[in-house]
């Protein structure tokens, strides 16, 4: 529980030392990625929700803000990554495991948008501007509204998710989700992207 409350108490500041830059020479990010994703496992080990026996927390209003911080990081990173597709073509696998986990527990909630506050550090850092309240887009069915070629890391991590924990694809986005795989199956052009969808 120490853990978890240790957690709760830090991942705020420790999001704050994000960089946008893709270069990492300290490997500052992996290191990130890697505490971050140590604070998923403890709080739901093997994806466990809250209120099930597994889920842990020490203040669970605390967490849930934290869930939505490192679902921005997330967010921000996978819109980074998407802006430099040339320098980057694949994810590391810490990111892809935290963007997993996190995805997990935020898509499995009840609201498919998330109004964000300021996120102290995080804004100066992102290449894309931002308005005092971000809203952030949240769920299979609404990453699957936008889809394209050029979101193949949204691709990866959906992939990636659905393949650890099948059960986040509900039945009435299932038929949704496999036109769009489709859709651009049939109009893809990059090999980037075909090797997600195939």
């Amino acid at each position: 529980m120490a853990t978890c409350k240790f957690g709760e108490d830090i991942v705020k500041c420790i999001i704050g030392l994000y960089e946008h830059r893709q270069e990492d020479s300290y490997n500052k990010k992996g290191l990130m990625f890697d505490f971050l994703l140590l604070q998923m496992h403890l709080h739901h080990p093997h994806g466990a929700r809250e209120g099930e026996g597994a889920a842990y927390a020490y203040n669970w209003d605390k967490w849930r803000e934290q869930l939505k911080n490192i679902y921005a990081l997330v967010d921000t990173e996978i819109h980074n990554i998407q802006r430099n597709k040339n320098k980057v073509t694949e994810l590391k696998d810490n990111f892809l495991q935290l963007a997993v986990e996190v995805c997990k527990q935020v898509f499995e909630g009840t609201s498919n948008v998330l109004d964000m506050t300021n996120i102290p550090g995080l804004n100066e850092t992102m290449s894309y501007s931002m308005t005092k309240k971000r809203r952030i887009v949240a769920g299979i069915q609404a990453v699957t509204d936008f889809l394209s070629q050029d979101t193949w890391v949204w691709l990866c991590v959906l992939s990636s998710l659905l393949s650890k924990y099948p059960c986040v694809l509900k039945l009435e986005e299932f038929s949704a989700l496999l036109r769009q795989l489709a859709e651009l199956q049939s109009s893809c052009k990059d090999s980037i992207v075909m090797g997600y969808l195939c």
